[in-house]
């Protein structure tokens, strides 16, 4: 996903996850998996010329997040643009961008 956003070409973006141990990771701020193949590139991606901020995110404060990383458990590791909300998760976007006003 890093590498599609790099194409696309933002050079501020802002990433969050639920994975507190996954933020330090790739913040340098945890030895787990330091040889780890997919560390490794996504370490590579994140030195290059841009600015990446790593938030924490509870599961329970993004539904949208969740519901969508529900749909993709057991999924092929490809990735998804979806051009319209899935079904799935239009209550919690709804829910969502009315507590955002």
């Amino acid at each position: 996903m890093l590498q599609h956003v790099w194409t696309l070409g933002p050079r501020k973006v802002l990433i969050e996850s639920d994975n507190v141990e996954a933020i330090r990771i790739l913040q340098y701020r945890s030895p787990a998996l330091p040889d780890h193949a997919l560390v490794f590139s996504i370490k590579e991606l994140t030195s290059r010329a841009w600015d990446l901020i790593f938030m924490h995110v509870p599961r329970s404060a993004n539904r949208v997040a969740d519901g969508l990383a529900c749909l993709g458990r057991g999924a092929s590791f490809d990735a998804w643009c979806f051009m319209d909300p899935p079904l799935e998760i239009v209550e919690a976007l709804s829910t969502d961008l009315h507590s955002a006003t």
